[in-house]
């Protein structure tokens, strides 16, 4: 039989922990011990970086051969650099660290999309903290995802080019409209209308979809160009046909007695007597909406034929709480204009603010709304109007929105603004509601969680 007996002389095992790495290795093996790094650990509260987070033994009385066994700390957990990694592959990296971390913990928050024509689709394009920044407590980085190069922006179409009277005389005024179209759904922005008077381009008239009988004589030639514009670019330059100005012819008619009949009834009526009808809008609790309340002149008046007829239209009762706009006076000085697109009939929304910006309905059906009619766009539908000039510092825009289908990966446009500023709201891909808007060549932008449902 063997036996080992060992007999030393036992040492006291120093305390180092949150001591210096360099100053705890020197007093470990000063005492004659021996010293070996265990691992490391993210450390927020314990030992600051380079100083000892743990080690084993602790203490107590050990032979001189004895290894002490230290875990240094390495500080705060650094937010990797996941730019240019798939989406799978950088939320791995955030949410599983390479050591463990005592008082801090990285997460991914919210992950954000948009097209990119340089990073992959499904990529990280961005991280709303640099890579290496040194953490403590519980943070949260937001990534951006690349949905890949965005599609080719479809131009617009302009269709269906007219311009009434088709034989006007020196008493009408030329109105013009056209049909806007865009394939990828883009609404119309920066559309340039100009106005030809016998070959000779008219800039006082620019953009503007009218020409007032004061600005027209006898045997000119009057015609307009329409190049369209979804906010990015034209579409192919279309020309209306050409109508010659005729003097007043000595004939005359009676002006027919229309009060009482339809909208669609009162303009059949009016253009068959040879005379042409303009419209206005208000409320009324005796006639219903879309019935005419008035007309100037009164029927059995005898009038040159190719006169206009003014008709009013009944808007139906005001609403509860509805202020009914002064003609030719703003409801408010801010207030540039405001559409209820609550008519119940007709293709025309009416500007409630007073200062005339009706709008032209497209693609558009109604429907019972929360007050009166509501409009329903089906997707395809849009209305504009131009020439409204805000020349003050601030804008403010708000919109009422009812989703009959809510679809993410899809973005739907709600509001755009365009010069002198650029102001839009509208649903991206990612389900949420972001605004935007741009001053003298700044463009900022805001985002919104949680505020849009289908509904």
């Amino acid at each position: 039989m063997s036996v080992d007996l060992v007999v030393c002389r036992k040492v006291e095992i120093p305390y180092v922990e949150a001591m210096d790495q360099v100053d705890a290795q020197t007093l470990i093996t000063a005492a004659g011990l021996a010293v070996q790094i265990a691992g490391y650990v993210y450390d927020c509260m314990m030992a600051p970086e380079g100083h000892v987070h743990m080690q084993d033994p602790r203490g107590g009385w050990v032979c001189p051969t004895t290894t002490v066994y230290l875990t240094i700390s390495l500080g705060g957990r650094p937010v990797p650099d996941v730019v240019g990694m798939t989406q799978a592959a950088a939320e791995s990296a955030i949410n599983n660290p390479d050591y463990p971390c005592n008082g801090c913990s990285i997460e991914v928050g919210a992950v954000s999309y948009e097209h990119n024509n340089t990073v992959p689709e499904g990529h990280v394009i961005s991280q709303s903290i640099a890579a290496g920044v040194k953490i403590c407590g519980i943070v949260e980085v937001n990534l951006t995802v690349s949905l890949g190069p965005a599609p080719a922006n479809e131009p617009p179409v302009a269709s269906d080019l007219s311009l009434t009277p088709v034989s006007p005389t020196t008493l009408n005024s030329l109105s013009g409209s056209y049909t806007y179209s865009d394939a990828d759904g883009d609404p119309e922005s920066g559309t340039e209308i100009r106005w030809y008077r016998s070959g000779s381009l008219q800039t006082a008239y620019n953009d503007q979809l009218s020409i007032p009988s004061s600005a027209t004589s006898v045997g000119q030639n009057w015609n307009f160009t329409v190049e369209p514009k979804d906010g990015t670019d034209f579409g192919t330059l279309k020309t209306s046909p050409t109508v010659t100005i005729h003097d007043v012819p000595s004939t005359t008619v009676v002006v027919p007695n229309v009060v009482g009949m339809s909208e669609t009834e009162a303009n059949s009526a009016i253009t068959s007597a040879g005379l042409y009808a303009s419209y206005s809008y208000e409320y009324s609790d005796a006639v219903p909406g879309g019935y005419v309340i008035g007309q100037n002149p009164s029927g059995g008046t005898s009038v040159p034929e190719g006169s206009d007829v003014d008709l009013t239209i009944s808007r139906g009762p005001q609403q509860p709480g509805e202020d009914p706009p002064i003609p030719g006076q703003p409801v408010a000085a801010c207030l540039v204009a405001h559409w209820k697109l609550d008519e119940g009939f007709g293709n025309t929304a009416i500007d409630s603010s007073g200062n005339g910006f009706d709008i032209t309905l497209h693609n558009t059906t109604w429907e019972d709304g929360v007050f009166g009619g509501a409009a329903h766009f089906q997707g395809v539908g849009y209305g504009n109007v131009s020439n409204i000039n805000c020349n003050d510092n601030a804008i403010t825009v708000c919109a009422w929105v009812f989703h009959d289908e809510f679809r993410t990966y899809r973005i739907e446009r709600y509001v755009t603004v365009s010069e002198p500023s650029v102001a839009v709201i509208r649903k991206e891909y990612d389900g949420r509601l972001h605004f935007y808007i741009g001053t003298d060549g700044n463009f900022r932008h805001l985002l919104v969680d949680d505020v849009l449902t289908e509904g």
